[in-house]
């Protein structure tokens, strides 16, 4: 009986860690004009969809790092905390 509450103790563990990694990458997001993330899914050759997630660091991936930076450094976006 004890071995069924440890397993689930270090699942629900588990389960808050992964809130917690979440909330610190819904916390940061990088807002740019009107029209920009179209431009920079075009100059990069990716979808809308990844520059929406590289935007929102829901990605971090080696692609979603370049779309993330060309944003700030070409395209005037600025990094805000929520």
């Amino acid at each position: 009986m004890q071995n069924v509450y440890v397993c689930t103790v270090v699942s629900s563990l588990n389960g808050a860690a992964n809130i917690v990694k979440k909330r610190e990458s819904m916390n940061k997001r990088i807002v740019t004009k009107y029209g920009d993330s179209t431009r920079i899914a075009r100059a990069m050759n990716c979808t809308l969809a990844m520059v929406s997630k590289a935007l929102t660091y829901k990605k971090d991936t080696p692609l979603a790092r370049r779309i993330r930076h060309v944003a700030k450094t070409q395209y005037g976006a600025v990094e805000v905390e929520m």
